[in-house]
């Protein structure tokens, strides 16, 4: 029985250990949005990354929800993301005042509309300057979908395609 207490507790430790080695490693992922989003934005310069990743969603979105337990844990969704972007969410429920990228205060509804979100869940990705050049709206037809989007905007390929033709065209390689 001793034993067992052991056992259980030393597992319990290394389970413990990696999650914090994870956190440690790749930040938060797609935690709680900062106050300052343009703070945000210099801080993921800094760690090389090419931008922010920002999930609008409301309390009660029951997709929201879904998109959060099941694509967004995806390992090939945590692959193009956490080295890639930094990654936030930010709740429409609330009115507390927030920096966007260019400094001013606003609120988060106000961002969403200022970033042309009109439902959630929607994910929006911005480059370095603050620009989004990537958006998901609505409910991913999966975890690829999810992904798709973070390659489409870290390869740039918004230059030169609209997303939907990208995800048509790097879905048919596989």
């Amino acid at each position: 029985m001793r034993n067992a207490a052991r056992l259980l507790l030393l597992l319990l430790l290394a389970v413990l250990s990696l999650l914090a080695g994870a956190a440690s490693a790749g930040g938060t992922y797609f935690g709680p949005a900062p106050a300052d989003l343009r703070a945000a934005l210099e801080q993921a310069n800094a760690q090389g990354k090419s931008g922010v990743a920002l999930l609008f969603e409301l309390q009660d979105c029951s997709s929201c929800v879904e998109l959060k337990r099941t694509a967004l844990p995806a390992p090939r969704v945590r692959r193009a993301y956490g080295p890639n972007f930094s990654t936030f969410v930010l709740g429409l429920d609330s009115f507390e005042g927030i920096k966007d990228f260019q400094g001013r205060i606003t609120t988060a509804p106000e961002f969403a509309q200022a970033s042309r979100v009109v439902g959630t869940p929607t994910i929006v990705i911005y480059d370095l300057q603050g620009i989004p050049v990537a958006r998901l709206a609505g409910m991913p037809q999966g975890s690829a979908e999810v992904a798709a989007l973070a390659r489409y905007a870290k390869e740039g390929a918004y230059e030169n395609e609209p997303f939907a033709r990208y995800l048509s065209r790097v879905s048919q390689r596989r």
